[in-house]
């Protein structure tokens, strides 16, 4: 599973977020941005940026669960 999601800086100011959110979910709301998406296999899923928050966070605690069980280590190579 690919993903992407659009980070800013922490202490960002909540409303430049929040306006380029609003600008992010009209274009990927925009027919003509979904055909184009979804020609090259790519299901835009917009919302907010706590929905990506809450939904990067689980990732990365997943993650440390599977770290956690298996003990993978970093290498230097």
């Amino acid at each position: 599973m690919n993903w992407y999601g659009v980070l800013a800086p922490a202490g960002t100011p909540h409303e430049t977020v929040a306006k380029l959110n609003r600008a992010i979910v009209a274009a990927l709301n925009n027919p003509a941005v979904i055909e184009r998406l979804a020609g090259v296999g790519v299901d835009a899923r917009p919302g907010t940026p706590e929905q990506l928050e809450d939904w990067v966070r689980k990732i990365l605690e997943r993650y440390r669960k599977i770290i956690a069980l298996t003990g993978v280590k970093l290498g230097a190579h």
